[in-house]
């Protein structure tokens, strides 16, 4: 029963993307968030962990906003991404 903020420009991303989206005229963002096989784990933790957690990208923050997840790119833009994904039924 909450949401999420991320920020795009602190996702992990492979070297080589953007001129890769380029060639094939693609969007970078939408491969990295939804583009399929590669994936990155991701969990929460309560802020008080941070220190503990310093290894791992912090790549956004829960929100209290029931299902919304907004995505920025580096200048606080929203990011607008396709609705996709794998359907299971």
């Amino acid at each position: 029963r909450v949401g999420a903020v991320v920020d795009y420009s602190r996702v992990p991303k492979p070297k080589g993307l953007e001129v890769l989206a380029h060639h094939f005229k693609l969007n970078a963002p939408d491969l990295v968030l939804a583009g399929g096989e590669d994936y990155e784990l991701l969990f929460t933790a309560d802020p008080r962990h941070r220190k503990a957690l310093k290894r791992f990208y912090r790549i956004g923050r829960v929100t209290a906003k029931p299902l919304q997840i907004r995505v920025y790119n580096d200048k606080k833009r929203a990011v607008i991404l396709k609705a996709s994904g794998y359907k299971h039924f």
